[in-house]
């Protein structure tokens, strides 16, 4: 997806015939890939990169029962 806003994951969703709370976005940005899915119900875990955008930098930290951070990928397979 190029536009990652709860808009944009609303659509996906949809075109998936996927519930929120079936949905699982793992990705690099809290901004983008995580908070709107968060918000939407879905859940996310965030794995960091060594490199993010500026517009992608979210520095607060996330509290919220469907949100994991993790170290790299396969920590998933702990919460799955």
């Amino acid at each position: 997806m190029s536009d990652k806003r709860i808009g944009d994951y609303e659509k996906l969703l949809k075109h998936l015939d996927c519930s929120p709370q079936n949905f699982l976005m793992l990705g690099n940005s809290i901004k983008s890939d995580i908070l709107p899915v968060l918000e939407l119900g879905g859940f996310g875990g965030h794995i960091p990169y060594r490199i993010t955008w500026s517009h992608e930098q979210h520095d607060q930290r996330v509290e919220h029962d469907h949100f994991v951070a993790l170290k790299s990928i396969d920590g998933i397979l702990n919460y799955l």
